[in-house]
């Protein structure tokens, strides 16, 4: 997830979009490291996301198809999943609607031995799209666009799979709200609010921006056959990502003398607090209940309920931290820094 090696990035000057420059050993890893039966049956604990407003979690495919079921027909919806994985996404929309005709693709072949779903989803699996037929309503890429490398090709792709009225959906991290996004190993491409609807406009697609709350540091777009006006983008996002990183890291190395230490986060903002404090770090804070009482970055992950009420927790999150910690002071005992 992180890494102390160097790492190169650069950005399109038409769309700004940030690009990893890769060697070719670099670019063969990322291309099988999802490939084996290992990963395929190796499943993560379940991210889940509080709803403030309800106070409760729910897993992300759910929250997902809360915004998609409206884009859909009333009945017989083909929807196609591009990087389904274990097909959660999937299979909640074919709960929701069972006259629809669903199909996920994955570059892992073994995925299509998720347990309850053979005779529910059409499993495809190749290097590229082109493996898959059909024409769909609804096209997703959800946490899949910045792992694929040719991007025209997709697009290509996308304009042949897609019904005329149909609608593609896509949801990616948004580096100008989580720029420690930038510092994933296996990511191709990273995207912006701002410079997504011009790659897809370059490429014959309207964009629709969803302005939303929950996934607060992604960009979710739709994406219509559309004669969009092409345009470019000032590339000030990917240098105040750059700079806010800096910041985090200069932030957290003034903490690297406290001991006993706690993180918010078992994602990339807390590995990345892992590698600056060292042994100042005690452990990890994670809401997620499945997640409480196991490890990461070979330290305890406990929940913010069962925190000492003197506990120093960092929050590693710039701008978002100052929200993250009026809640958390509500809600859990602790002391809470943000970072």
């Amino acid at each position: 997830m992180f890494s102390k090696g160097p790492a190169l990035l650069s950005y399109c000057q038409t769309c700004s979009a940030v690009s990893r420059l890769l060697s070719n050993a670099e670019t063969k890893n990322i291309s099988t490291m999802y490939q084996g039966s290992e990963y395929a049956t190796k499943r993560e604990d379940d991210h889940t996301i509080f709803i403030s407003a309800k106070d409760a979690i729910k897993e992300p495919f759910r929250l997902q198809a809360d915004i998609l079921m409206p884009v859909l027909p009333k009945t017989g919806a083909a929807v196609l999943d591009i990087g389904c994985a274990d097909a959660a996404l999937l299979m909640e929309i074919g709960t929701r609607q069972p006259t629809a005709d669903l199909c996920g693709f994955d570059l892992n072949p073994y995925h299509n031995h998720v347990t309850g779903a053979e005779d529910k989803i059409r499993f495809v699996s190749g290097e590229t799209i082109s493996a898959v037929d059909g024409a769909f309503d609804l096209i997703v890429l959800s946490h899949s666009l910045q792992y694929i490398r040719d991007v025209p090709e997709l697009m290509s792709e996308l304009a042949r799979l897609l019904n005329p009225e149909g609608t593609v959906f896509i949801q990616v991290p948004d580096f100008a709200q989580k720029p420690a996004s930038l510092l994933y190993g296996d990511l191709y491409y990273h995207y912006t609010a701002a410079n997504l609807p011009v790659m897809a406009a370059y490429h014959g697609f309207g964009a629709t921006t969803l302005n939303q709350k929950i996934f607060s540091r992604d960009v979710l777009c739709l994406l219509r056959r559309d004669n969009a006006p092409q345009s470019t983008v000032a590339e000030t996002a990917f240098a105040n990502a750059v700079a806010a990183l800096r910041q985090t890291v200069g932030n957290l190395i003034s903490h690297g003398e406290e001991s006993g230490l706690g993180v918010l986060g078992t994602t990339i903002e807390g590995a990345l607090a892992d590698n600056f404090l060292g042994n100042s770090l005690a452990f990890f804070v994670d809401e997620n209940p499945k997640k409480a009482g196991g490890r990461f970055c070979g330290k305890p992950v406990v929940h913010p309920r069962d925190i000492a009420v003197d506990a120093a927790v960092l929050l590693p999150y710039g701008r978002a931290a100052f929200a993250i910690k009026r809640r958390f002071e509500k809600l859990y005992p602790g002391r809470y820094i943000s970072i």
